[in-house]
């Protein structure tokens, strides 16, 4: 029995050695991200926020969005400066991302869209074209429902727009549970996320895309902190519910939406999330990225640039209606079934 019970303080006390380090081994790692990779932009209070951001170029607004995982280096590191040389380009990291602060409240995606909302306020942006990736796209949605006057047209890169099916895997419950998740965060994030890392990258860029250098070391590092992963997780319980919620008001939208949708997508398929827009809404208007994984951003750049360029042109349509003439160079539309 003594050795039984020898045993057993012995394998706690390893166990909590082994956290302690873990956690040691996590605060270094979020330091050295946050040393190595510091925020590029400006800040703005928002909704009581502090929000991060980068604004340059000069013309027509458009506001990008991230989707999970990112930051504003999901575009710095691929079309902003293509942007910026034609539009008055800002992106935001979203509330608990990248550099911006969260609240201790839950946050869907209409929430998302309040604070990007008095983000573009404080700066002084009026009716801008909305590009949202992924996950922001949701936010693109929720932003053009909530306040319709307030926007010039809607570009979903890669967008989700049906949820998934089942719940959320492990990983983003688990900094939900009780005591469980704040260990959890605080010891295995970085190390898991380490090692993952190759693979994740592999399902989101197509095969054989050459990255800019700096960008997946960068990414990785600022999404692998505790704070950054758990504002993740909890945007990705909520996202299935914010969908649903965001159903409710497609039939009262009237801005012009623009889908590109990547053909080699293995996050947002566009069987499921294109389909189901050209169902949803019939007015929107489907592209097609050939060979593009689930950043075009990175994969298919032109590709995106097409898309803004469109999105204006179905705005300044829609305030002054005049017949449709045939784009000298337009671009690939994809034909969806309706099923």
């Amino acid at each position: 029995m003594r050795f039984f019970l020898k045993s057993v303080i012995t394998l706690i006390g390893l166990i909590l050695f082994l956290l302690c380090a873990l956690r040691v081994f996590s605060d270094y790692k979020t330091a050295e991200a946050e040393r190595l990779y510091p925020a590029q932009g400006k800040f703005i209070q928002a909704d009581g926020l502090k929000m991060h951001y980068v604004r340059k170029g000069s013309g027509r607004p458009v506001v990008l969005i991230h989707g999970s995982f990112g930051s504003v280096n999901d575009f710095t590191f691929s079309i902003f400066d293509r942007a910026v040389s034609l539009y008055d380009v800002t992106a935001i990291d979203r509330a608990g991302h990248g550099y911006s602060e969260r609240s201790g409240k839950p946050m869907d995606l209409f929430d998302h869209a309040r604070v990007l909302r008095e983000v573009l306020r404080s700066l002084g942006i009026q009716k801008p074209v909305i590009a949202g990736h992924s996950l922001g796209a949701g936010v693109a949605l929720a932003y053009a429902q909530a306040y319709p006057e307030d926007a010039a047209a809607l570009v979903l890169l890669a967008g989700y727009v049906t949820p998934y099916e089942g719940p959320p895997r492990w990983i983003h419950r688990a900094p939900a549970w009780p005591v469980i998740g704040k260990v959890y965060e605080n010891t295995l994030v970085q190390p898991l996320g380490h090692y993952f890392q190759d693979q994740i990258a592999r399902r989101v860029f197509s095969a054989g895309v050459v990255l800019p250098e700096g960008y997946l070391e960068a990414a990785g590092a600022l999404a692998r902190r505790p704070r950054h992963f758990s504002a993740n997780a909890e945007d990705i319980r909520l996202l299935p519910s914010g969908l649903d919620k965001l159903r409710e008001g497609f039939a009262k939208m009237t801005l012009p939406v623009i889908y590109l949708a990547a053909d080699n997508d293995a996050i947002a398929p566009m069987q499921r999330h294109a389909e189901s827009l050209a169902r949803l809404l019939p007015s929107a208007e489907i592209l097609l990225a050939p060979g593009a994984g689930h950043q075009p951003s990175f994969t298919a750049p032109g590709k995106v640039l097409e898309a803004l360029d469109l999105a204006w042109r179905r705005a300044d349509e829609r305030l002054t209606p005049s017949p449709k003439e045939p784009s000298a160079n337009p671009p690939e539309l994809l034909e969806l079934p309706l099923r």
